[in-house]
């Protein structure tokens, strides 16, 4: 994963994220195969995320940001094989 970020006083962080995460956990579930390649500037994330897990495949394209007054939710998604119940 290649990452570069700069902060400045009373903003949100910008970081520049590339590359590949094999697994991470989070609320007890190992999500695996991972691809990141985008930024996170103004409290939103502008780019490519891509799981390929044993429980789901989502690619999505696009920008996401709930810091907004209106959360903005502008992105392409292609989502198969996903089976949320077994995320637990």
């Amino acid at each position: 994963m290649n990452i570069s970020s700069t902060t400045s006083k009373n903003a949100y962080p910008y970081l520049a994220l590339k590359g590949d995460i094999q697994s991470i956990e989070y609320s007890g579930y190992e999500y695996k195969n991972l691809v990141l390649d985008g930024e996170y500037k103004d409290g939103g994330f502008d780019g490519t995320f891509q799981l390929d897990d044993e429980n789901g495949f989502i690619f999505m394209n696009g920008k996401i940001n709930l810091n907004e007054k209106i959360p903005v939710f502008d992105f392409h998604a292609d989502i198969k094989h996903f089976r949320p119940h077994n995320l637990q």
